[in-house]
């Protein structure tokens, strides 16, 4: 089963990434919102896998609209009696034709199935993303809503 998810996942992420935005091969910066729905929890998949659509700047293009699925590893995530954040440990993303590992972030209960996710990105390039956004439990069908900032780092 986990294979067949796997081998399904990846398929959907060659899918949905060969839609390219216009100047996909222009350098970053993306400042671009996104919305999406998480595919499959970390507890029945091994990872957490979202996926959903951007719009904002790409690159040199101020109206992108594109696609985005990120796979990542975290710690238990908090609840009212244990409201420790989340760390996020490891994951994959691809924006596009653009694509990176997740190098760390935090998940942090907000209310009830309600979480602030922050998540930090590398680019294979070297440069930085960073995702700052709002996952919801609520629905049969876990939604996530936030915005790509361009950071720098030391």
């Amino acid at each position: 089963m986990k294979r067949a998810i796997s081998v399904l996942v990846i398929g959907l992420m060659l899918a949905i990434g060969s839609t390219t935005a216009q100047a996909a091969t222009v350098p970053l910066p993306v400042t671009a919102a996104a919305s999406g729905i998480e595919l499959c929890p970390q507890f029945i998949c091994g990872i957490a896998i979202f996926t959903g659509i951007v719009q904002g700047q790409i690159g040199n293009n101020p109206n992108a609209f594109g696609t985005v699925t990120v796979a990542l590893n975290h710690t238990d995530l908090p609840t009212a009696a244990n409201p420790t954040p989340a760390q996020i440990t490891k994951g994959i993303w691809q924006l596009q034709k653009y694509s990176g590992t997740v190098i760390g972030g935090l998940i942090t209960l907000k209310e009830d199935k309600l979480f602030r996710v922050q998540i930090l990105m590398k680019a294979t390039d070297g440069r930085t993303l960073y995702f700052d956004g709002t996952l919801d439990h609520h629905p049969l069908i876990p939604t996530v809503k936030g915005a790509f900032v361009p950071i720098s780092l030391p």
